[in-house]
Protein backbone atom coordinates (compact mmCIF):
# COMPACT_ATOMS: atom_id res chain seq x y z
CA UNK A 1 0.00 0.00 0.00
CA UNK A 2 1.42 3.33 -1.06
CA UNK A 3 0.58 6.15 1.34
CA UNK A 4 3.38 8.70 0.99
CA UNK A 5 4.90 10.95 -1.64
CA UNK A 6 8.09 8.88 -1.36
CA UNK A 7 6.05 5.76 -2.08
CA UNK A 8 4.55 7.38 -5.17
CA UNK A 9 8.02 8.45 -6.35
CA UNK A 10 9.20 4.85 -5.95
CA UNK A 11 6.09 3.18 -7.36
CA UNK A 12 7.91 1.70 -10.37
CA UNK A 13 10.61 0.19 -8.17
CA UNK A 14 7.94 -1.18 -5.82
CA UNK A 15 5.99 -2.66 -8.76
CA UNK A 16 9.17 -4.28 -10.07
CA UNK A 17 9.85 -6.01 -6.75
CA UNK A 18 9.36 -9.80 -6.91
CA UNK A 19 6.55 -10.91 -4.64
CA UNK A 20 4.60 -7.67 -4.89
CA UNK A 21 1.22 -8.72 -6.30
CA UNK A 22 -0.57 -5.36 -6.54
CA UNK A 23 -0.22 -1.66 -5.78
CA UNK A 24 -2.89 0.08 -3.74
CA UNK A 25 -2.88 3.77 -2.86
CA UNK A 26 -4.05 4.78 0.61
CA UNK A 27 -5.63 8.07 -0.41
CA UNK A 28 -6.32 9.44 3.07
CA UNK A 29 -2.76 9.09 4.30
CA UNK A 30 -1.36 10.21 0.96
CA UNK A 31 -3.53 13.34 1.00
CA UNK A 32 -2.02 14.18 4.40
CA UNK A 33 1.51 13.67 3.11
CA UNK A 34 0.70 15.88 0.10
CA UNK A 35 -0.33 18.66 2.50
CA UNK A 36 -3.97 18.51 1.43
CA UNK A 37 -5.58 16.57 4.28
CA UNK A 38 -8.53 14.45 3.20
CA UNK A 39 -9.10 16.51 0.04
CA UNK A 40 -10.22 13.71 -2.26
CA UNK A 41 -10.74 16.24 -5.05
CA UNK A 42 -7.12 17.42 -4.93
CA UNK A 43 -5.47 17.38 -8.38
CA UNK A 44 -2.18 16.43 -6.69
CA UNK A 45 -3.81 13.36 -5.13
CA UNK A 46 -5.42 12.28 -8.40
CA UNK A 47 -2.10 12.77 -10.21
CA UNK A 48 -0.30 10.67 -7.59
CA UNK A 49 -2.84 7.84 -7.93
CA UNK A 50 -2.46 7.98 -11.72
CA UNK A 51 1.33 7.82 -11.38
CA UNK A 52 1.06 4.68 -9.26
CA UNK A 53 -1.36 3.22 -11.82
CA UNK A 54 1.07 3.82 -14.67
CA UNK A 55 3.90 2.17 -12.71
CA UNK A 56 1.77 -0.85 -11.85
CA UNK A 57 0.56 -1.19 -15.44
CA UNK A 58 4.13 -1.04 -16.74
CA UNK A 59 4.92 -4.11 -14.61
CA UNK A 60 1.59 -5.82 -15.33
CA UNK A 61 0.44 -5.57 -11.72
CA UNK A 62 -3.14 -4.84 -10.73
CA UNK A 63 -3.61 -1.53 -8.98
CA UNK A 64 -6.21 0.51 -7.21
CA UNK A 65 -6.90 2.84 -4.35
CA UNK A 66 -9.05 3.56 -1.33
CA UNK A 67 -12.07 5.83 -1.81
CA UNK A 68 -14.92 6.53 0.55
CA UNK A 69 -17.00 8.17 -2.17
CA UNK A 70 -17.39 7.48 -5.86
CA UNK A 71 -16.15 10.77 -7.35
CA UNK A 72 -15.76 11.33 -11.12
CA UNK A 73 -12.04 10.59 -10.96
CA UNK A 74 -12.79 7.22 -9.33
CA UNK A 75 -14.88 6.29 -12.38
CA UNK A 76 -12.20 7.61 -14.74
CA UNK A 77 -9.40 5.60 -13.13
CA UNK A 78 -11.59 2.51 -13.34
CA UNK A 79 -11.80 3.08 -17.08
CA UNK A 80 -8.01 3.52 -17.15
CA UNK A 81 -7.33 0.14 -15.61
CA UNK A 82 -7.76 0.34 -11.84
CA UNK A 83 -8.98 -3.07 -10.72
CA UNK A 84 -8.99 -2.66 -6.95
CA UNK A 85 -11.22 -0.32 -4.98
CA UNK A 86 -11.18 -0.29 -1.21
CA UNK A 87 -14.51 1.37 -0.63
CA UNK A 88 -15.18 2.97 2.72
CA UNK A 89 -13.70 1.62 5.95
CA UNK A 90 -14.80 -0.50 8.83
CA UNK A 91 -15.21 2.53 11.09
CA UNK A 92 -17.29 4.39 8.49
CA UNK A 93 -19.46 1.32 7.88
CA UNK A 94 -20.04 0.82 11.61
CA UNK A 95 -20.79 4.52 12.05
CA UNK A 96 -23.26 4.54 9.15
CA UNK A 97 -25.01 1.49 10.59
CA UNK A 98 -25.23 3.05 14.06
CA UNK A 99 -26.58 6.30 12.60
CA UNK A 100 -29.28 4.42 10.67
CA UNK A 101 -30.32 2.57 13.82
CA UNK A 102 -30.40 5.81 15.83
CA UNK A 103 -32.68 7.43 13.23
CA UNK A 104 -35.01 4.41 13.42
CA UNK A 105 -35.05 4.52 17.21
CA UNK A 106 -35.76 8.25 17.24
CA UNK A 107 -38.57 7.82 14.72
CA UNK A 108 -40.04 5.05 16.84
CA UNK A 109 -39.70 7.17 19.98
CA UNK A 110 -41.51 10.06 18.33
CA UNK A 111 -44.51 7.87 17.53
CA UNK A 112 -44.59 5.59 20.57
CA UNK A 113 -47.13 6.41 23.23
CA UNK A 114 -45.41 7.16 26.49
CA UNK A 115 -46.16 4.64 29.18
CA UNK A 116 -45.48 5.55 32.74
CA UNK A 117 -44.06 2.76 34.81
CA UNK A 118 -44.94 2.54 38.44
CA UNK A 119 -43.49 0.02 40.84
CA UNK A 120 -45.48 -3.20 40.92
CA UNK A 121 -46.72 -2.82 37.31
CA UNK A 122 -44.93 -5.95 36.11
Amino acid sequence: QIETVTGVENAAEIAATPGIDALVVGTSDLSMDLGEPLDMRSPALVDAVEQVGRAATAYQKPWGFAAGTILPWVHELGRRGAKLLLFSSDIRLYGDGINRQMHELRAWGATARPRHHTPGDE
